[in-house]
């Protein structure tokens, strides 16, 4: 068992993790999400802060992996190189590209930092030998972190609820409302509400998805983030279908569900048809895209215009003149996340993170539809996936520490779910000389073997009159000896 132990399992003694491995993740969180900016200006205290917790957090699970690499045939060594490998490349080679091309230094470190956040998958998750404590770590981290910043968002201005769905409300500048953990908040608060309605009928769990989603929802409806909306519409249609079964208690529990919704409109309906007009006024004002394409055009034309630029992009720091901004304001970002990846690191460095891309893809795939997956591990990985999909396409949040753990987190699942469908037990290696061929059984295989009755000889027969002993020497006749006389004398 301890073979296998060190091979799939956690190595850290069960006693020492709920305080030593569970909390540093939970003040992260806490740490980012009410003293941090997503997008800081400049590097402040709360900043500082989050990155010892990183060091202390992600930084020691790096290490950690590291250290298994070095433990000859363990289960996953393969895939632990291969992303670390991954690591370095997509850090190092834009930062030398980057100093080759002469930008910035303040320009480059910006560019750094969010791919380090970018990067925390592939630092933190071990495969098979994910630990368990990683999934509620990262995912009260995300949900810390996401209602902090929903809060401080509609706690930035002069947001009154009264006033929702009847004024587009902004906020302050510091994108409080953008980090992708808040999207994953109301996501997974949203989906957990819905399918404990449905499914399990839990008051405690009701109740906590009600409380997790309703600020993340007020702060995204408030600010008429169409995209995110529209994800959250999606989320709870999703969820309506994928728990319906033909049954009593399923048919009592979408009625439930039901009757919550006719009553949230009945109480919030003004509010929600204000909402749909702010949603067509913003569309009639920015299109649908919202410029969007203005920025692929100008990526691409630039990009373009040699193969150095194209392979290998302009490296961490590397600006474009943006076409939202004023005459020849250039910026450091756009806001689609491959064109994003095209401009800094260039097609050599995008192909390096399709794997990971396609590894989420998959997971997600499996997640949603394994039947084996505990309801509150599915409102998890529907969060994690309603925020991938707007914040690797058509926001920015790409940028921001929030993704890493949600795409962390998503991959934990995945190593949880596996870990449990597979119990841990030590690896059967093959034998080098190939498979033996069982050996037959002689004994089924073997005749029936045909008694035939002994004739005593006939010395037996007539036996002297002093051989009246036994081997023993006791003087008692000998059984077969005394049976012969008897047959004889039959016979005669």
């Amino acid at each position: 068992m301890a073979h296998a132990r060190q091979t799939y399992g956690d190595s850290e003694p069960a006693s020492m993790l709920p305080p030593l491995m569970f909390v540093p993740w939970l003040v992260l969180g806490a740490t980012y999400g009410l003293l941090s900016s997503p997008t800081p200006d400049r590097f402040g205290a709360g900043e500082v802060l989050v990155g010892g917790l990183l060091i202390a957090t992600v930084g020691l699970r790096a290490l950690h992996k590291l250290a298994s690499l070095a433990i000859p045939g363990g289960i996953g060594r393969d895939r632990g190189i291969a992303d670390l490998m991954v690591v370095v490349l997509v850090l190092v080679v834009p930062l030398a590209t980057g100093f080759l091309r002469g930008n910035r230094v303040e320009d480059m470190v910006r560019d750094l930092v969010p791919a380090v956040y970018f990067l925390v998958p592939l630092m933190v998750v071990t495969g098979a030998a994910t630990p368990s404590w990683l999934v509620p770590a990262l995912a009260s981290a995300l949900l810390v972190a996401g209602s902090g910043f929903a809060t401080r968002h509609l706690l930035s201005g002069d947001f009154a609820l009264n006033t929702f769905g009847e004024q587009t409300y902004f906020g302050s500048i510091d994108y409080f409302v953008l980090d992708p953990a808040v999207l994953f908040t109301g996501a997974f608060g949203l989906a957990l509400f819905v399918m404990a309605i449905i499914e399990s009928r839990s008051p405690v769990l009701i109740l906590a998805g009600a409380c997790l989603a309703t600020v993340p929802a007020v702060a995204i409806g408030a600010t008429v983030i169409r995209s995110q909306i529209a994800v959250l519409v999606i989320v709870g249609l999703f969820c309506m279908g994928r728990s319906f079964r033909i049954s009593l208690a399923t048919l009592f529990g979408m009625a439930l569900a039901l009757s919550a919704l006719v009553a949230g409109y009945a109480v919030f309906g003004d509010r929600l048809a204000g909402l749909v007009e702010l949603i067509g006024h913003k569309q009639q004002a920015v299109g649908l895209a919202n410029g969007r394409e203005l920025e692929i055009r100008a990526v691409w034309s630039e990009m373009t215009a040699g193969y150095d630029l194209f392979l290998f992009g302009k490296g961490w720091g590397g600006t474009i003149v943006h076409p939202l901004g004023l005459a020849g304001q250039e910026w450091r970002f756009v806001h689609i996340f491959p064109f994003y990846l095209l401009m800094k690191v260039g097609l050599a460095g995008s192909i390096l993170l399709v794997p990971l891309l396609l590894r989420l893809a998959g997971t997600a795939r499996f997640l949603l539809v394994s039947p084996e997956v505990p309801l509150t591990e599915r409102a998890m990985a529907l969060g994690c996936i309603a925020s991938l999909s707007i914040n690797l396409t058509v926001s920015a949040g790409f940028k921001m520490l929030g993704l890493g753990l949600v795409m962390a987190l998503l991959l934990a699942l995945f190593a949880r779910r596996r870990s449990a469908l597979a119990p841990d037990r030590p690896p059967v290696l093959p034998d080098p000389a190939g498979p033996k061929e069982a050996a037959p059984d002689r004994a089924r295989a073997r005749p029936p073997r045909r008694i035939v009755p002994q004739v005593p000889p006939r010395s037996a027969l007539h036996p002297p009159e002093s051989d009246t002993r036994t081997p023993a020497g006791n003087g008692t006749p000998h059984p077969r000896v005394r049976r012969g006389n008897r047959a004889a004398r039959n016979s005669a």
